[in-house]
């Protein structure tokens, strides 16, 4: 791979990154404003979002904007597309209807993934400790001489020791 691959897929994996964080920020935001303001919209998209009901929103919209935009080629007149706008109020409860079905399938992913999110982080986390421990270790020491140094005050200190038992050094 050359340079410009790799700082393109880099690109490319960072925007998806922050894509999807500030997508799910607004989604939040999004989720908090239908609860806690419109308390209303609630009840609409809990409606549409019935399998039952955003389908047949979905065949009902689709359907119009086919008659409307066929009706417009036929008769060869722009001013018909002008009726779209009087079906987008339809969108509404669909987005909404679509709106609790991504609820359902984040909250769906998050309680399957979660133990594996989870273990993810926290060996992420005692990694990142170990790391730690071992610089903090190994700062500002030299082991072989402080071992050495050690070893010699053990060695002379078993000597005095020795003296002491024996009854030489007193």
């Amino acid at each position: 791979m050359d340079i410009v691959t790799l700082i393109l897929l880099g690109t490319v994996i960072v925007a998806l990154a922050l894509g999807a964080f500030f997508g799910l920020i607004f989604l939040d935001l999004l989720i908090y404003a239908i609860n806690h303001l419109y308390p209303w919209l609630r009840k609409i998209a809990v409606w549409a979002a019935q399998p039952r009901n955003l389908f047949s929103l979905l065949v009902l919209a689709g359907g119009v904007i086919i008659l409307i935009v066929f009706g417009a080629v036929l008769l060869h007149s722009i001013l018909l597309l002008i009726l779209i706008i009087f079906i987008l109020p339809l969108f509404f409860p669909i987005g909404l209807g679509i709106l609790v079905w991504v609820i359902k399938l984040i909250r769906w992913l998050y309680r399957k993934w979660r133990g594996a999110l989870t273990s993810i982080y926290t060996g992420i986390r005692l990694q990142l400790l170990k790391l730690k421990i071992k610089t903090d270790v190994h700062k500002g020491k030299d082991w072989d001489s402080k071992f050495a140094d050690l070893k010699s005050k053990l060695s002379e200190e078993a000597d005095q020791a020795r003296r002491r038992i024996s009854g030489g050094g007193k």
